[in-house]
């Protein structure tokens, strides 16, 4: 479905125009700066109402959004409200429906524009996602951050290497958090924490793959790039990490039927979550071993107990967006005793500050992604089987072990692979294909 202001005859009349290509041209390069510097979050931001980050990217949105409507208005854009788009939309619905009924509104309305911002940012990239030249630029926008933040990983290397081995001093560095304390380095790069840059890191792994089979790049940089951006996965040390063995064995088995590829990533995948629910802070008193045979819930279970709690007290509108989804206190393998607030899982964090309204609009928001994917078959396309598994080991995956409900980079891709699988089911309307 697409939504216009103009009638064919006039936006033909208005491409010629000083201001509509300026709108048009503008646009577009401010979407692709927003797009390469999201992974770009600190050290340039600023806290907001004492609570919110606003980053360098967030200040090119404040242009870029007016300049897409305007090139809207002037016929040069469609908005292309495909089903996901819609979907996307009724949760955004469901959020403000929320925070109407949360235990404290006004703290609520204060989070509901960043909401609104990633989710209005995705269909927005659905919009402009809309020819093979523009998916081109897309993905070059987005490997110039993942450039980035292989340079930040291994900057981060080097200093940690030099001596500078607090997290403080080396910008890079990410807490321990629930991991043993030792002499290894635990990275961010860029990010605020190492889960999030796992997750951008493992989705980087195969855009690299799919900018390389839409002709962005070579094979060399390309497979620079895919073995930089997996390394700095493996470097954050997240539970995300299995998403990397997911997508990269079903990619391998995609492309060549060797089931035991298949086997390996799914295997891995499960391993790295099964860990995630094993607490490593025994590890202070006893062997791997015996850590092994008495385990003891995680901080991440801990708090997936207390967030169905309190869903089951809050079923139909939640505590409220912004609201504690959980409370729990873990000692940490370090002997600091840390206050989990966070459910530590996107649905479990919907559920407990969204209630059913919000469980069912963003189970609806991921359905109308995975059931067109069409990544398994060896005749799909091959750019939008990459993306598809982006999503899937880089986001769908990530989704169970942490809250990445508000995440830029998640929105973004998943507005990519929503305008990728739309472009295939519009050729007429679009006159290319992918391939």
């Amino acid at each position: 479905m697409h939504v216009g202001f103009a009638s064919r005859k006039s936006r033909d009349s208005d491409a010629n125009t000083p201001h509509a290509f300026f709108f048009y041209t503008a646009g577009e390069w401010l979407f692709l700066a927003w797009v390469a510097l999201v992974p770009v979050m600190q050290p340039w931001h600023v806290r907001i109402a004492g609570r919110f980050w606003l980053q360098i990217a967030d200040v090119v949105f404040v242009f870029a959004a007016p300049a897409y409507v305007a090139s809207v208005l002037a016929g040069q854009r469609h908005i292309r409200l495909t089903s996901w788009c819609r979907a996307a939309l009724l949760f955004l619905a469901a959020l403000a429906i929320s925070a109407l009924a949360s235990e404290h509104p006004r703290q609520s309305f204060l989070k509901l524009p960043a909401d609104a911002y990633v989710i209005l940012g995705a269909v927005m990239t659905v919009g402009y996602v809309s020819s093979r030249e523009a998916l081109r630029k897309a993905l070059l926008a987005w490997i110039a951050g993942t450039f980035a933040t292989i340079l930040a990983t291994a900057a981060g290397i080097a200093l940690f290497a030099a001596g500078v081995r607090a997290p403080g001093r080396n910008l890079f560095l990410f807490q321990f958090g629930s991991l043993p304390p030792g002499p290894y380095p635990r990275l961010r790069a860029f990010f605020l924490d190492g889960n999030m840059f796992c997750s951008y890191a493992v989705v980087s792994t195969m855009a690299v793959v799919a900018a390389y089979k839409a002709g962005v790049i070579g094979r060399r940089t390309a497979t620079a790039l895919f073995f930089g951006a997996a390394v700095s996965s493996i470097l954050s040390l997240s539970p995300g990490l299995g998403g990397l063995f997911l997508a990269a064995g079903l990619w391998y088995w995609r492309s060549t039927r060797v089931k035991a590829a298949a086997g390996a990533g799914i295997l891995a995948a499960v391993a790295c979550l099964l860990m995630a629910m094993i607490s490593p802070t025994p590890l202070r008193s006893h062997s791997v071993w015996g850590a092994l045979r008495h385990p003891e819930p995680s901080a991440r279970v801990l708090t997936w107990i207390d967030a169905g709690k309190t869903f089951l007290a809050h079923p139909f509108f939640g505590r409220g967006l912004d609201m504690p989804a959980a409370h729990v206190l873990y000692p940490t393998a370090s002997g600091v005793v840390k206050t989990m607030t966070d459910a530590q899982n996107t649905w479990l964090s919907i559920m407990a500050q969204a209630g059913l309204p919000g469980l069912l609009a963003f189970a609806a928001v991921m359905f109308s992604l995975t059931r067109r994917f069409r990544w398994f078959s060896p005749r799909s396309d091959p750019v939008r089987a990459a993306l598809e598994l982006a999503l899937l080991g880089g986001v769908v995956y990530q989704l169970l072990t942490e809250s990445f409900e508000n995440t830029r980079h998640v929105w973004i891709l998943m507005g990519l692979v929503s305008g990728v699988q739309g472009m295939e089911d519009e050729p007429a309307h679009h006159g290319v294909r992918i391939r």
